[in-house]
């Protein structure tokens, strides 16, 4: 477990590179005045799915658990028939 910090572009750099190897679309970006980070992605249906985590408690091995989960959401979701359309 190594934590991630450092300048705002540097963790945004950290965090991205982590979570694309899961969701390869995924965006991140700072929140709440550089307080958080969160990263986010569309699925085929429009529909955002995003993971947040503290800047001061960041860690990469917390950051791949969280998007690997995002990914399996992606994945489910793009494999279901909307119903709320």
């Amino acid at each position: 477990m190594a934590q991630i910090a450092g300048s705002g572009e540097y963790v945004i750099d950290e965090v991205q590179k982590i979570v694309r190897t899961h969701v390869p679309g995924a965006t991140c970006a700072l929140l709440d005045y550089g307080k958080r980070i969160g990263c986010g992605e569309l699925d085929d249906h429009g529909n955002l799915h995003e993971v947040r985590w503290l800047r001061r408690e960041l860690d990469d091995e917390q950051v791949a658990k969280d998007a690997a989960r995002m990914a399996k959401l992606i994945a489910d979701a793009n494999g279901s028939i909307p119903t709320d359309r």
